[in-house]
């Protein structure tokens, strides 16, 4: 049997599993990886009452994973270096072949819909378009050692042509093809970016301040959304799916929702430690599964409602 049906039974029997009576505790939210025990886990159940379900198998040892915002793909590393794209549906997963000489990521930074994906390394940044079904090699950048984003300093958009880079050396919008760049802001250290679904206008966290800009590659009008001295602290910035609000985090999971069309915002704080602000299904996750609780954000409630997932018991 080769490796990629080996997987997709293994994964299979997984799925099979969880939904034996008495295993499925209410709806699915998504997927996440847990640091602690190196695999993927379903989060199960609803805000205030969900729980990270057992560990997803797979015939490998992972280094790291890394889940598209629809919950319909996960990246793979492997402690072999290998790399495996693993599409998630309710009938189950398989692996599905990528096309192009794909180098191992550091991490994955995937564009608002998750149709597109930025996979980091030292020296550059690789696309690959064509996600979930299809993964196939767009374009590369190579960065310089003074141009390498930080966490949550790096955006694509969903059609894979652009490329939005925070650094020392400011901000700046890259082309995936031919790689020119466009400088946004002269300074982007300490700034939290984000891709519109399907569209080019961006959103930047920076220096206290939000702001919105149209047609990033194009007019690239910027228009002022907030300002607040907790933002100086901003781990991340994300828009709603229909594009009409756009949220923030700082450090300390204080969340800030701006409806765009009526200029109007609501903070909420909840004292997390937060890493990021990354879109999970209807969902955003604060921070990463491990040995303490996952931080989630519901922004279906009116104002951001945060809530947390418990660890996974150590045994599981």
């Amino acid at each position: 049997m080769s490796t990629r049906k080996l997987l997709a039974s293994f994964l299979l029997l997984g799925a099979a599993a969880a939904a034996q009576p008495g295993q499925l505790s209410g709806p699915v939210a998504g997927y996440v990886y847990d640091r602690t025990a190196a695999a993927l886990r379903p989060v199960r159940g609803v805000p205030g009452a969900a729980t990270l379900g057992d560990l997803l198998a797979v015939p490998y040892s992972l280094e790291a994973g890394f889940v598209a915002p629809r919950q319909d793909l996960a990246v793979l590393v492997a402690t072999d270096g290998t790399t495996h794209w693993i599409a998630l549906s309710g009938h189950g997963a398989t692996e599905v072949a990528a096309q192009g000489s794909i180098a191992t990521p550091e991490r994955v930074v995937f564009s608002p819909t998750g149709t597109a994906a930025a996979l980091v390394a030292s020296d550059s940044v690789q696309v690959v378009t064509g996600l979930p079904s299809s993964p196939a090699l767009a374009g590369s950048v190579t960065l310089a050692p003074d141009r390498q984003p930080g966490r949550g300093r790096l955006a694509v958009s969903d059609d894979g042509a652009w490329l939005l880079l925070a650094s020392g050396n400011g901000l700046r919008l890259v082309a995936v093809a031919g790689g020119g760049s466009i400088t946004l802001m002269p300074n982007g250290q300490s700034a939290a970016v984000a891709f519109a679904p399907g569209s080019h206008d961006a959103a930047i966290a920076s220096d206290g301040a939000v702001t919105w800009i149209h047609d990033a590659a194009g007019s690239a009008v910027q228009q002022a959304v907030a300002q607040n001295p907790a933002l100086a602290r901003a781990v991340g910035v994300a828009f709603s799916a229909d594009g009409a609000t756009l949220y923030a985090a700082n450090a300390t999971g204080s969340i800030w929702s701006f409806d765009l069309a009526a200029g109007t915002g609501v903070q909420q704080s909840s004292g997390a430690l937060a890493t990021g602000l990354e879109p999970m299904g209807g969902f955003f996750r604060l921070n990463q599964a491990g040995a303490g609780p996952l931080w989630l954000v519901d922004p279906n409630a009116g104002s951001p409602r945060v809530f947390f997932v418990p660890p996974a018991p150590t045994s599981n």
